[in-house]
């Protein structure tokens, strides 16, 4: 299943965009978003295309307009390739950064 977001372009840009989205079943996104939005905000580590694809891999996320067997042929390059550089699926010093309600979402204390 295929989604798109798009930002309404009337939208004023400097604006923060607040995204709210519930998953059923989860799929372990609890691990799958912090160590996701950690990556891009730890400013000491700029995002590698094959850590950020074996995340997506690992939590079964398939870019969009990528045919199935190019798709799984870049999952395993990326599976073996990123231990080798150094890269982990799970950091825990990520974990701390959202806090979900147990509804889903953020708590309010965090909007």
């Amino acid at each position: 299943m295929r989604h798109t977001f798009c930002r309404d372009p009337s939208l004023d840009p400097a604006d923060d965009l607040i995204v709210r989205v519930r998953l059923e079943p989860a799929l372990n996104s609890e691990a799958f978003f912090p160590n996701f939005i950690g990556i891009f905000n730890n400013n000491a580590m700029k995002p590698s295309p094959v850590q950020l694809i074996w995340l997506l891999c690992e939590h079964h996320i398939r870019l969009a307009n990528i045919p199935r067997p190019i798709h799984e042929i870049m999952c395993m390059s990326v599976s073996v390739m990123g231990p080798l550089l150094g890269y982990r699926l799970h950091y825990d010093e990520y974990m701390q950064v959202l806090s979900l309600s147990p509804q889903g979402g953020l708590m309010e204390d965090e909007l």
